[in-house]
């Protein structure tokens, strides 16, 4: 399996942090630039030499063997990692293991914490895909979420201190009542990509988990709501739907019973009654779970996503507003195409076409509606050529993408897509055959 940015120093962090490798500054700094190499798509030139000479500075011209070096330290290195997972790593979601023979880290699934749900493929059609599923799949086809981005959220320097202090409360109150919170975090780590069955498998395992260490913690049922709510959204299956939205429910009622004034609480009902296609409901609560927590990114994006999609669209555009955050985070790439296409609908094209080069010149995703976003807004500015070259791209590139369904889909008033479509067709674009 392939991690993220965010996983990666999350995984990083922790294991610095812990018992077993207390001490182990130079094990540390091994690990950390394996897994980064790896991380990064580099494991094919992971070498006992690129290590010794990167990590501890000695080339294969120095005194003794360099390299011998780096296996001593490599075997101690699995070692301790293997005395980690038995303790304080028990329960990560992502395993590290650098197997004999080699230094290149893989990682793994924590099997004990997968779920046993089945996996299940998205139906191949849009056009049979029932309203919600049709609205929260070409919203997320938008933004980029099935395959890129992660759900890192802002923390202010204040705030961080507040969460040491939190969590010294909660040790003190027993460690399973930690243990659980930072189970219920990684679980809420690992539930971007949405379209991942594998990743929503994980993380409600996680949140089970959580919830079995501390019943009484609300995030542990917060987490499992929304987990449960988007595998309702995936299922083709209309039982399992059913019970998935059922015992999602469920666990919003006791999250909510245990700590209502929570954003996170607020923001998975509102996940669930979007599933549902309650799509008044959602919108009121996740308005009320971004008043609560106007700071947490994880919010802001879904917030933004629901409000986009219900045809909201100033609201969209000013909590995914890049130019008002000060903080790391405003490179998003996922914040900046809720910004764009919000950008259309209000007729601020310029504002359209300037947020997505500036999620091209980030490295951002690039897909089919948003192609399509380009080409409309180029020719609503009369630059046809320019709307021309958008749509021709889009056909190369994904000939048989039906991007009309697409975008209809992303809205809950199919209406909505009406002005992309025409302009798009306007620009060149045919339906594939």
């Amino acid at each position: 399996m392939t991690i993220t940015q965010t996983e990666t120093e999350l995984l990083l962090d922790k294991i610095a942090s812990s018992q077993v490798f207390s001490g182990a500054e130079r094990l540390q700094e091994f690990l950390r630039y394996v897994v980064v190499e790896a991380a990064e798509g580099r494991s094919a030139g992971i070498k006992g030499k690129t290590i010794a000479l990167d990590v501890y500075g000695r080339s294969v011209s120095s005194d003794g063997d360099p390299e011998n070096v780096v296996r001593v330290d490599a075997r101690r290195l699995r070692r301790r990692l293997g005395d980690y997972y038995e303790a304080e790593g028990q329960d990560d979601a992502i395993r590290i293991h650098i197997d004999s023979g080699g230094y290149a880290p893989r990682f793994e699934l924590n099997s004990v914490l997968t779920s046993s749900l089945e996996d299940e493929a998205l139906p191949p059609e849009p056009q049979r895909i029932r309203v919600a599923l049709a609205v929260v799949c070409g919203a997320l086809i938008l933004l980029g979420l099935y395959a890129w981005g992660s759900a890192n959220w802002f923390v202010a320097d204040d705030t961080a201190d507040l969460k040491k202090f939190e969590r010294q409360a909660l040790m003190e109150k027993s460690p399973t009542s930690l243990q659980a919170v930072n189970l219920a975090e990684q679980g809420r780590e690992m539930i971007f990509p949405l379209f991942d069955i594998q990743r929503q498998k994980l993380a409600f395992g996680m949140f089970e988990e959580a919830i079995r260490l501390d019943p009484e913690y609300f995030g542990g049922h917060a987490g499992a709501a929304q987990s449960l709510g988007t595998m309702a959204i995936l299922s083709q299956d209309q039982s399992k739907k059913d019970l998935y939205l059922e015992q999602a429910s469920e666990e919003v009622k006791k999250a909510t019973s245990l700590n209502p004034t929570q954003a996170w609480t607020q923001v998975s009902s509102a996940w669930v009654a979007f599933a549902k296609g309650d799509f008044d409901r959602a919108l009121e609560l996740s308005r009320r779970a971004y008043a609560l927590d106007p700071d947490d990114w994880y919010i802001l994006d879904l917030h933004g996503l629901i409000a986009f999609s219900t045809g909201n669209f100033a609201e969209a555009q000013k909590v995914s507003d890049p130019s008002g955050s000060n903080d790391d985070n405003s490179h998003r790439s996922d914040s900046r195409n809720i910004y764009a296409v919000a950008s259309f609908h209000l007729g601020e094209y310029q504002k359209t076409l300037k947020s997505f080069q500036e999620i091209g010149e980030l490295g951002g995703p690039i897909g089919p509606p948003r192609l399509a976003y380009q080409a409309a807004a180029k020719h609503a500015l009369g630059d046809m050529q320019g709307a021309r070259n958008s749509a021709s791209e889009l056909m190369e590139t994904w000939p048989d993408f039906r991007v009309d369904l697409a975008l209809q889909g992303l809205f809950e008033d199919k209406k909505n897509a009406d002005d992309v479509i025409r302009r798009l067709r306007d620009s060149g674009w045919e339906v594939p055959e």
